[in-house]
């Protein structure tokens, strides 16, 4: 992120009106950049300033009343709507409009394939915010070693299944730990692994038996990300590596690992 997108950004990150890999971009730029953590602490004295009691003025009473007059028409137009809606007929049409809105809708429902769409972005969302914030000092791993027989011994008894720790260093992509992270409402698996300046999660957790599909990628905010599923575990890789690359590591990854 450079500074005149930061900056941009500043008075949304002040509110929290951003999303989360928004607001880890602009943290880790202000920790890097005094002039833009500067100018944010400056806003963070106007906001302070903005809030003081003493700059708001409370509206008299007898103010109060001469705009509670002046509205008193519109008021009553609002009555009037209520009267039409109140008709028979008006409240038949409207009802039907009703009908016919939730009819549309429960056919729109019906038309979407099993494993609703909705609940695929929910879980990608999730693995991208969980990927951006393991670039933050000190979040990347609870276990650092590139030794497998290191990092697979340590997820016993933190999960209820074992997952497939393969270290990849003859093939570009050195193992680097792993660590505990949740998606989905769900504690899972997350193996870090390397590409010269990049970083790869693997995220892993138990599928539903028998469930099985051929990676597929999609791509948010400069991020890819790849999720594939064997008979019994899903798998999301998330990287800023390039596209060619990151399907490199998860065919690396399958052959490793048995996967198709």
């Amino acid at each position: 992120m450079d500074c005149d997108l930061a900056r941009t950004l500043l008075d949304g990150y002040l509110d929290n009106e951003l999303d989360v890999v928004t607001s880890i971009s602009i943290e880790q730029h202000l920790q890097n950049c005094d002039n833009c953590s500067g100018v944010y602490q400056s806003r963070q004295l106007l906001q302070a300033a903005c809030r003081q009691p003493d700059l708001y003025w409370r509206t008299p009473a007898q103010v109060r009343q001469q705009v509670l007059r002046a509205t008193h028409g519109t008021k009553e137009r609002w009555f009037g709507l209520g009267k039409i809606l109140s008709h028979p007929a008006a409240v038949l049409a409207t009802a039907a409009c009703l009908v016919l809105a939730f009819w549309i809708g429960g056919q729109t429902l019906r038309s979407q394939p099993a494993g609703n769409v909705i609940v695929a972005d929910t879980v990608s969302e999730e693995a991208l915010d969980s990927h951006v914030r393991s670039l933050m000092a000190g979040h990347l791993a609870d276990v650092t070693s590139s030794d497998r027989h290191t990092v697979k011994p340590w997820f016993n008894g933190k999960l209820d299944f074992s997952p497939p720790v393969e270290d990849l260093v003859g093939e570009g992509f050195p193992l680097l730990g792993g660590r505990l992270d949740y998606l989905d409402g769900h504690p899972v698996a997350a193996l870090v692994y390397g590409r010269q300046r990049h970083i790869i999660n693997v995220f892993i957790w138990p599928a539903l038996q028998g469930e099985e599909k051929p990676p597929s990628v999609q791509t948010r905010q400069g991020y890819h990300l790849i999720n594939w599923s064997e008979p019994s575990t899903n798998f999301w890789a998330v990287s800023d590596l390039n596209l060619d690359e990151l399907n490199l590591f998860v065919h690396q990854f399958q052959q490793r690992t048995g996967s198709p």
